[in-house]
């Protein structure tokens, strides 16, 4: 049986060699292969730099890990968050609003956070 099986696929090569099938499927192949190395790698897009490190949407922990003498100016606007439990969870907009305060005084705080964090890096 399997010397049989060889023996149709060798009549079958056989026809596509006459025909040019086989010839035609390996230039087909050829020209492939010569586009994909000629094809260039893509330019990756740059990834713009926000102005702020520091936004309402981060979450307190994060942003006490990353900079600690944030906590200095927290405390100064009444957030005691430094220690709190809630702060694994709570970003900074909602915890400023929970302890009353309105969005300038939370834009003034987060811009003073963001000078405190900017300068320690310097």
């Amino acid at each position: 049986m399997i010397f049989r099986i060889n023996e149709l696929n060798k009549g079958e090569a056989m026809k596509r060699a006459k025909t040019g099938k086989t010839r035609k499927a390996k230039k087909k192949i050829a020209r492939k292969t010569k586009a994909s190395k000629k094809a260039k790698p893509k330019k990756q897009a740059k990834i713009a730099k926000p102005s702020q490190q520091i936004t309402g949407s981060m979450i307190f922990s994060a942003v006490l890990e990353k900079y600690p003498d944030t906590a200095f100016v927290m405390l100064k606007y009444g957030l005691h968050c430094v220690g709190c439990r809630i702060a694994s969870y709570e970003t900074v907009e909602e915890g400023a609003r929970a302890h009353g305060l309105d969005e300038k005084t939370i834009k003034k705080m987060i811009d003073d956070m963001n000078k405190v964090a900017s300068s320690k890096k310097k």
